[in-house]
């Protein structure tokens, strides 16, 4: 668990790829809507990891890292070095949901 926030918080850009590479196989297989990732990692015991995955979203469907930040920083259970560039990762964060699709 703890794997997935070191991953994220070393590369935002690996976090975008894992987050875009997970939309673009499950709006194929679900064609209705793809699930909450967030709240499947929440339930699957990664609740820290689930928060990262929410933010990254918000920024894909167009959100301003900015106002990510704002209205869900990030807390003491993560990085000072996470918290201090947050506004910088999140804007390394593409706003392409479905690449190839």
């Amino acid at each position: 668990m703890i794997f997935f926030c070191d991953l994220a918080e070393s590369s935002a850009v690996l976090l975008d790829q894992a987050v875009t590479c997970e939309l673009q196989y499950w709006s194929k297989k679900c064609p209705d809507g793809v699930p909450d990732f967030a709240d499947r990692l929440t339930r699957a015991e990664c609740p820290r990891f689930a928060y990262l995955v929410k933010r990254a979203l918000m920024r894909k469907s167009g959100l301003s890292p900015v106002d990510i930040s704002k209205q869900f920083p990030l807390g003491e259970e993560y990085s000072s070095t996470m918290r201090e560039y947050d506004i910088d990762a999140l804007a390394s964060i593409s706003d392409d949901f479905y690449p190839g699709v």
